[in-house]
């Protein structure tokens, strides 16, 4: 009986483990909302004048856009910024960990 409680144990503090460092669905979902979002203001970009003012700009638009999946995208790459070494835009692994593939 014992080991029957240690291996259940385990077993729930492994999948609690995976929850907190996979990411779920839902996030899932969040970054490739914004990441399409991002790809299409960024297209928009390169048809006006000031292109780089308009790239800066993107992911206020984007956040405008999607509110929800923006704040749900947002806090997970604040979660992973903090368990990564850097920046997003340094480092790979910060997005590997937002759910980036």
């Amino acid at each position: 009986m014992k080991k029957f409680l240690a291996l259940l144990g385990l077993l729930i503090v492994t999948y609690v483990a995976v929850g907190l460092i996979m990411p779920s669905d839902e996030e899932l979902r969040a970054y490739n909302v914004v990441s399409e979002c991002w790809k299409e203001e960024i297209k928009a970009c390169k048809n006006t004048n000031d292109e780089e003012a308009c790239t800066a700009d993107v992911s206020k638009l984007c956040a405008v856009k999607h509110p929800e999946m923006y704040r749900i995208f947002d806090k997970r790459l604040a979660e992973c910024s903090e368990r990564y070494a850097g920046t997003p835009l340094d480092n790979p692994d910060i997005w590997k960990c937002a759910g980036a593939e």
